[in-house]
């Protein structure tokens, strides 16, 4: 299974690193929460459909599923393709 990091993600986990390293003067946790993003997301390769459908949370049919990493939310669609986050 191949995965596929859109450029809107890795912005996001980029901005996430950013803002924990100066809201929080921390960047050691900083690096440990974008770590964790970046495992859950590698996870996917060997289980894609790990996560929750969004369609059971939404009224509207879509194939788009989604896994929990602490306070993030990871987006993506599994398909025989490839993975698209």
């Amino acid at each position: 299974m191949k995965l596929k990091l859109t450029h809107e993600a890795i912005d996001d986990i980029n901005e996430i690193r950013k803002y924990i390293r100066k809201e929080y003067d921390n960047p050691a946790a900083a690096t440990r929460i974008a770590g964790k993003i970046i495992e859950a997301y590698k996870l996917l390769k060997t289980m894609p459909f790990m996560g929750t459908l969004l369609r059971s949370r939404v009224d509207f049919a879509t194939n788009v599923r989604y896994v929990v990493s602490g306070n993030y939310l990871i987006f993506y669609i599994g398909n025989n393709a490839g993975m698209g986050v």
